[in-house]
């Protein structure tokens, strides 16, 4: 445990079990060590926390500090590669480090160790002050605040505006009837998956190189369907690279692409509007365009409705009841698109891999 006197991130990175993996997948949380709830007893190990200025990290030059390791072709940390840079980090500093020296870009820290991340979530308090990806926050809030209208989301929210966000949506999507609702519709999405892995496996049962777009494929037909209502045939046989589900999934990617160029390295895009900015803002318009598509016809189909249902309602038709400003559902399912068909697709592949491993072993 370090003890820091002022407000600096912690970014948490949830680290495979298996160093051994060639590539491993992580998850960037960040949370500000300010949101310690101030009545809750302090816990016996801090007495004999060591100071920040010893925990591990790359070490800040004089004036640059350490801004030259993100330059291309220079510095030691853009020269990690992506789908190993936790792991690599790790592996020179260690299960806790920090990045410091970066202007206009708050100290941070990454910890590995499942128990450390777990300390730190217990000890953030019901409105937790998190450091969220700065490009999403200001692509919603002042890019296309005439859009958003300073509803940001679980995503880019602090503090009690968080808490508030959350309990509205969660209340919806949380009740254990709303989960039974979905189990059949689910079951369905991955039984066509399934029938998918049959069709494109060659003869020695082996997928293609290409795998990874179908796991997006599958994660997003899954969400899409608890966030929007709708089955859009991302598992298709004859699915068109030009098809609706096939873009929306690119662009989804894209925006992962551009948030990681944005967040970990130098900001030149916020004093400049750069390619991959430009790029960013590009794939967020179509994504949100895509989630009001939905939500109106979900809007539409409720006028329609003359009297209740005899059926339960949907998660998307509870919210938009419950609060018929659009907004929130939309902001809702674009949550659930940027965090969760990231997360399907790495879920499975790594255990894919350590699996292909054992039985090749």
């Amino acid at each position: 445990m370090l003890r820091q006197g002022v407000c600096g991130s912690r970014s948490l990175v949830v680290r495979s079990q298996n160093a051994a993996l060639p590539n491993i997948s992580a998850r960037t949380l960040k949370r500000c060590n300010s949101t310690m709830v101030a009545t809750q007893a302090r816990p016996e190990e801090w007495d004999y926390a060591k100071p920040f200025e010893d925990m591990p990290g790359p070490k800040p030059l004089p004036i640059i500090g350490n801004t030259w390791r993100f330059i291309p072709h220079i510095g030691d940390l853009y020269r990690l590669r992506e789908e190993s840079y936790h792991r690599d980090l790790y592996e020179k500093y260690g299960k806790i480090m920090k990045i410091t020296g970066i202007p206009g870009v708050k100290n941070i820290v990454i910890v590995f160790d499942p128990d450390d991340i777990e300390k730190v979530f217990r000890n953030e308090g019901p409105w937790p002050i998190r450091e969220t990806a700065k490009s999403i926050t200001y692509y919603r809030l002042f890019t296309r605040k005439d859009i958003f209208q300073g509803v940001g989301g679980v995503i880019v929210t602090q503090g009690e505006t968080w808490q508030k966000f959350r309990s509205k949506v969660n209340h919806t999507m949380m009740q254990p009837k709303s989960t039974k609702l979905y189990v059949a519709p689910i079951d369905s999405v991955a039984n066509d998956f399934l029938k998918r892995i049959r069709l494109i496996r060659d003869e020695n049962l082996e997928m293609p190189d290409d795998f990874a777009n179908e796991l997006c494929k599958w994660g997003f037909e899954s969400i899409v369907y608890i966030a929007l209502d709708t089955r859009l045939g991302c598992l298709d046989a004859d699915l068109a690279p030009d098809s609706e589900p096939q873009k929306m999934i690119n662009y989804t990617q894209v925006q992962f692409e551009c948030v990681h160029k944005l967040e970990t390295k130098f900001p030149v895009w916020k004093y400049v509007s750069t390619p991959t900015w430009r790029k960013f803002v590009k794939a967020s318009d179509v994504c949100a365009e895509f989630s009001l598509k939905y939500i109106n016809q979900a809007m539409e189909r409720l006028k329609a409705m003359t009297e209740v249902p005899d059926r339960e309602l949907t998660v998307l038709e509870k919210l938009l009841i419950t609060d018929p400003d659009p907004k929130t559902a939309m902001v809702m399912a674009l949550d659930m698109m940027e965090a969760g068909i990231d997360t399907v697709t790495n879920s499975i592949k790594s255990p894919s891999r350590v699996v292909n491993d054992c039985v090749s072993w």
